[in-house]
């Protein structure tokens, strides 16, 4: 079976809304549940196996068709992080699983965010941003902006107060490197290397929770 290294997964932040379902249970009686296993602690790898194709650049291809899934839960199994290769087979599985109308995403304030890193930088520093753009109407909608620490850019900064940003990128500001993107609608996505990348995707959801950047609503 194929392995999760090396592949740049996406996917959203969940919480169930109805009594606290147990999300290992039910993956347990997941009838298209090829493969499960701990790659690090709390993460798991899945792969299912499906005979009709889950996203439609397969429909041209003979099943049986896998598909790779990164899945992080919480003790209890009431909030869980699932990624896969294609943002669109994360709401398949969620679907399959009938789980869509029992979960909501996690809110990220990505705007706070941004404002935070760029004002007084922590153990992050910002990749890139996804913006929509004030006071230009239909002439200019949305910009995204990348570099290695946008906040050191002086023109990032004078152009920051017409932004509202909606996603961004966290880099490492002493390795430099790319942690995760995060999106306004708990929408994450990031590069899985290895168990490492794992532990600095742990880090920085903790980092988010603990600055007040990341909630569940009126349910945190």
């Amino acid at each position: 079976m194929s392995s999760p290294w090396g592949r740049y997964f996406t996917g959203a932040l969940y919480e169930f809304t109805d009594n606290e379902e147990m999300l290992i249970s039910k993956l347990n009686d997941f009838q298209l549940l090829k493969q499960q296993a701990e790659i690090h602690q709390g993460w798991k790898h899945l792969i299912i196996e499906s005979n009709t194709a889950l996203i439609s650049a397969d429909a041209d291809y003979n099943p049986p068709f896998f598909y790779n899934y990164l899945l992080r839960s919480s003790s209890k199994g009431k909030r869980f992080m699932l990624l896969s290769t294609h943002g669109e087979l994360v709401a398949r599985f969620l679907d399959k699983l009938h789980w869509n109308n029992n979960v909501k995403t996690a809110l990220v304030k990505v705007y706070d965010l941004v404002q935070s890193l760029v004002q007084n930088p922590d153990i992050y520093c910002l990749g890139n941003v996804h913006s929509s753009i004030d006071g230009y109407g239909r002439s200019l909608q949305k910009i995204s902006l990348y570099g290695a620490d946008l906040a050191e850019a002086k023109m990032f900064r004078e152009i920051l107060p017409k932004l509202v940003p909606y996603r961004a990128q966290l880099r490492d500001i002493k390795k430099r490197n790319e942690v995760l993107q995060i999106g306004t609608k708990g929408d994450i996505g990031f590069y899985c290397h290895s168990q490492r990348n794992l532990k600095e995707v742990d880090k920085a959801l903790l980092f988010l929770t603990k600055q007040g950047f990341l909630s569940w609503g009126m349910d945190d």
